[in-house]
């Protein structure tokens, strides 16, 4: 299997070293002062498969060429910065069969699915509390991290979307504070089912926990229950290359996954203003 991974920075870095073990791999970056084995065209009519690692507001013009191509994609989270024209896209991806995933990782953490296990035993209505932080205040960031444009604080923290959809279903967003580095939200799937969620910029830490609160019974996430997140990332580019080769293997997440959380990132932003 012959990965092709665009981007050169933190993520594209790491995803080239897993994947070299498992195939080969050549990189090109959007950057034009980056190191460069492969220019982009060239990169697509060499590789069976791409990983898009680029900033979010470059990932929808990729995806439509790698789509167009009919190359196999994993898309490094968030999907792109905004939901339009996505779904028409995903269609187009459908009807030519190619799969589009997306990185949500926790979704193949062993944790998390057991978590999921001991949620839907809980009967009656309960109240969800979500925090999230990358850990970045002490960090060098990249510039366009902050960047509106390219989905700030909301997207770049956005596993937490993606795994409350995960565990409960798609939730509706009741009211939103966004701010440069955090973000506030409370939340609702049913009138009996609430909850509230934190991405913060500003911890000084890094933090992903869930709690369930029901009627009888709370249980708790923490993501320090995976000690050793580089296994996440070998673990979801094995099952990207298993439904390349498998088309029979549903993914575990997919590009329509990602248009939700986009779309509730939408929604949180209508409700800020």
């Amino acid at each position: 299997m012959r990965v092709g991974v665009i981007g050169a920075g933190s993520a594209g870095s790491r995803h080239a070293k897993i994947f070299s073990f498992l195939g080969e791999v050549s990189t090109y970056d959007v950057i034009p002062d980056k190191a460069q084995q492969k220019d982009q065209r060239s990169l697509m009519e060499w590789a069976d498969a791409i990983v898009i690692a680029t900033p979010p507001s470059t990932h929808m013009s990729i995806l439509e060429e790698c789509i167009d191509r009919r190359l196999p994609v994993l898309v490094e989270k968030p999907l792109a910065t905004d939901s339009k024209g996505l779904a028409t896209l995903l269609r187009q991806a459908a009807l030519k069969k190619v799969p589009v995933m997306v990185g949500y990782q926790w979704r193949h953490a062993a944790s998390l699915q057991g978590f999921k296990a001991m949620v839907l035993r809980i009967e009656g209505r309960y109240w969800v509390s979500g925090m999230y932080s990358q850990g970045l205040k002490f960090r060098p960031t990249p510039s366009w991290l902050h960047d509106p444009e390219e989905g700030g604080c909301l997207l770049e923290n956005s596993h937490l979307i993606d795994m409350l959809v995960f565990l409960f279903g798609r939730f509706a967003v009741i009211h939103a504070t966004i701010r440069d580095a955090i973000v506030l939200m409370e939340i609702a799937w049913t009138s009996d089912c609430h909850g509230q969620i934190e991405m913060d910029h500003l911890y000084p830490g890094t933090i992903g926990e869930i709690v369930v609160v029901g009627n009888k019974s709370a249980t708790k996430w923490n993501r320090l229950q995976e000690t050793d997140l580089g296994r996440l990332y070998g673990i979801q580019a094995a099952h990207f290359i298993d439904v390349i080769e498998h088309p029979q293997i549903t993914p575990k997440v997919t590009g329509w996954d990602g248009l939700a959380v986009l779309e509730i990132a939408e929604e949180a932003r209508r409700c800020s203003r």
